[in-house]
């Protein structure tokens, strides 16, 4: 789970850095707890009870009383690890930021894609992947999948079934297409209407279909054949480099 805080005297700021960072790691699929903080009278406060806590820690300047830089320069004699982001209408203590190793620097109002970009590095460091999870409802229950354990996802009359590396399958309702959209596209190739296979634990390719680490054949689209074949092709020349 990511542990983030926001240190801001503007609730209305507080509240929209909340909504955002929600809906960030919603899509994601990540667990992520969120603490705010009105002043960094009170931040200073937790550190000094429970010592370092955060991952992340967004941070106002302008405050009353211990500003985000000061507030910044205290924390980092309880914990040398939060990345801290500052947060400001102004531009004036970019260089200042730099003494307390700031992970980052936003202008008020926030771009949101400078903020997607900034998140993405961010939970790529702390969980290893951009990606982590698939959340799905299955008998009246969510379930949290770890993706690298998902080998392939058959689509039949809008139920799915996901098929495990320890050969669990899960059943669930909804669209491919819908959780397509929450998979690192990396790995994950919808290579039929109907499926959606992972090339990390494809094996091989025979005749028109991939083969999965289950010993189980998925079908690939025969109009696109060479393209998925392709594209498989220049994963293993990619992991290869790696």
């Amino acid at each position: 789970m990511i542990r983030i805080a926001i240190c801001d005297d503007s609730s209305i700021d507080t509240e929209m850095m909340r909504a955002f960072l929600e809906d960030y790691y919603a899509k994601k699929n990540c667990f992520c707890e969120i603490t705010t903080y009105k002043s960094g009278e009170e931040l200073i406060e937790t550190y000094q009870r429970q010592g370092n806590k955060f991952h992340l820690l967004f941070m106002d300047i302008y405050m009353k009383q211990l500003n985000g830089i000061e507030t910044a320069t205290l924390i980092r004699k309880y914990d040398e690890n939060v990345k801290i982001v500052f947060c400001t209408v102004s531009s004036d203590h970019a260089v200042d930021s730099y003494d307390v190793f700031a992970y980052g620097y936003l202008i008020k109002p926030f771009d949101v894609d400078k903020m997607k970009t900034l998140l993405n590095k961010f939970t790529k460091s702390v969980m290893g992947e951009e990606v982590s999870h698939l959340r799905v409802k299955s008998e009246y229950a969510d379930r949290l999948i770890a993706l690298h354990d998902i080998v392939y996802i058959e689509s039949s009359d809008k139920v799915l079934y996901i098929h495990k590396k320890d050969k669990e399958v899960i059943k669930t309702y909804g669209k491919l297409s819908s959780v397509q959209e929450q998979l690192n596209e990396k790995y994950f190739i919808r290579c039929h209407q109907s499926y959606i296979v992972n090339f990390n634990h494809v094996t091989g390719i025979e005749d028109s279909d991939f083969k999965t680490i289950l010993n189980e054949m998925v079908p690939i689209r025969k109009k696109d054949f060479y393209k998925f074949r392709e594209s498989y092709q220049r994963y293993l020349i990619s992991e290869k480099k790696n």
